[in-house]
């Protein structure tokens, strides 16, 4: 090779690092700005999520029918897309609210498959509020890590504002990941008062992820607010995957609940164990 042509060639492969340095930089902003970009591998988030939407399904508002108190919800993103979910409103005398639950679902989760399963928390004076994700459902957009977690600190954000009662939330499996996520950049005024993390992992630094989305490193240090549920029975999230959230809650103050007839969230075999996991979850989040 002459001179001039290594010249060249060295002169296009800094240009090339340049640019890939660029793009990379560009690829993890900070919240809330979260553009939909991908933080857990190119390839590997986009095809997750892609696999994920398509087994979640297509909305179907007719699950909702005869169930009394539910309104349809839309939310502007900062983006520009619209997400839709629904409300679910508490049926304590004269609408009082005990307070408002922001619902996250898991990772194949539509809004309206898991809306009818929280009337019990409505009859206990909750408001219930969940979206599906975007990309999932009736949400417009592309489904991304980041820009979810931007997209339900925006929905706290204006719960805490719009709302007369206290914050709550409740992550399901994939929900736990996305509102840990949100808690560091919520101030302390419109921090959850109750916060219920249901059959979710300590860590998604092992399947790609920055470590900085470790639901794990995203704890407070007290963590009296917070409750955990699990189970033995649980083969989609085992237990190892969960110990050091549960350990990093217990040593907060918090509480845990782990039961050997207890699956996967929403996926408990027996109608009677989910009942019963439900009653937990709605006693916690409607207590004092």
């Amino acid at each position: 090779m002459t001179d001039r042509r290594r010249a060249n060639s060295a002169f296009l492969t800094g240009v090339a690092i340049a640019v890939l340095l660029a793009t990379h930089s560009r690829a993890e902003p900070t919240l809330p700005e979260a553009p939909e970009v991908t933080v857990c591998g190119p390839l590997r988030e986009r095809l997750a999520f892609w696999s994920w939407s398509r087994v979640a399904g297509r909305a179907d508002p007719s699950r909702l029918a005869g169930i009394e108190g539910v309104e349809p919800l839309t939310h502007r993103t900062r983006d520009g897309r619209t997400l839709r979910g629904y409300r679910l409103r508490s049926r304590l005398e004269e609408g009082a609210v005990r307070r408002t639950v922001l619902v996250v679902g898991g990772n194949a989760m539509l809004a309206d498959q898991v809306l009818p399963a929280f009337t019990p928390l409505a009859d206990a004076g909750l408001e219930v509020v969940v979206f599906d994700y975007r990309g999932y459902g009736a949400s417009e957009g592309k489904p991304r890590l980041l820009a979810i977690i931007g997209d339900k600190l925006e929905l706290a954000r204006r719960l805490a504002e719009e709302s007369a009662a206290s914050l709550a939330f409740y992550g399901i499996s994939m929900g736990g990941i996305v509102l840990a996520n949100v808690l560091p950049h919520l101030p302390e005024a419109e921090q959850p008062e109750r916060f219920v993390i249901d059959g979710s992992p300590a860590r998604v630094s092992p399947y790609g992820c920055p470590e900085r989305f470790d639901p794990v490193a995203n704890l407070p240090a007290s963590t009296e607010r917070l409750m955990f549920v699990g189970g033995e029975a649980d083969t989609v999230v085992p237990l190892s995957d969960s110990r050091p959230l549960i350990e990093a809650i217990e040593a907060g103050g918090g509480r845990v609940e782990v039961r050997p007839d207890f699956a996967h969230p929403f996926m408990d075999r027996d109608p009677r164990v989910h009942r019963e996991r439900l009653a937990l979850i709605r006693d916690f989040l409607a207590g004092d």
